[in-house]
């Protein structure tokens, strides 16, 4: 018991080397784990996987600028390497209920609004029963 224990935790040095190249870290762990003596020196000296790694940071929020195709943070507003600046989206026209007497029956008719994007509560008719 004690030898899996310390083979699954020898695993982890070349999974976490692989990771950093751009590899998958359990596929690494699981090698890692069977024959540490070979994992370790091939996690050591296999190349760089650039698209793994740019996938991975993708993965995780990051975002490619579209002008130099650099790797820059989710939130940036300006890329750091060539100054491509984003705009954000936003639009200013919302959907807003018709507030005029209109029968049960008919469905309500959506109105087009020039105000900040928010959506308004359809109001409550107290003659009709709650379900």
């Amino acid at each position: 018991m004690r030898i899996l224990v310390i083979g699954a935790l020898l695993g982890l040095l070349p999974a976490s080397i692989a990771r950093r190249k751009g590899y998958g870290f359990g596929i690494w762990w699981l090698y890692g784990t069977a024959c540490f003596l070979v994992a370790l020196p091939h996690s050591l000296i296999m190349k760089v996987n650039q698209a793994g790694i740019e996938a991975r940071q993708l993965d995780e929020g990051m975002k490619k600028c579209p002008s130099c195709a650099e790797i820059v943070q989710g939130e940036a507003t300006k890329c750091r390497f060539c100054g491509y600046e984003w705009v954000p989206i936003t639009s200013s026209w919302t959907i807003v209920q018709e507030s005029s007497n209109r029968s049960p029956e008919s469905p309500p008719t959506p109105v087009l609004a020039k105000e900040p994007l928010a959506l308004e509560p359809r109001p409550e008719d107290p003659s009709e029963p709650r379900s």
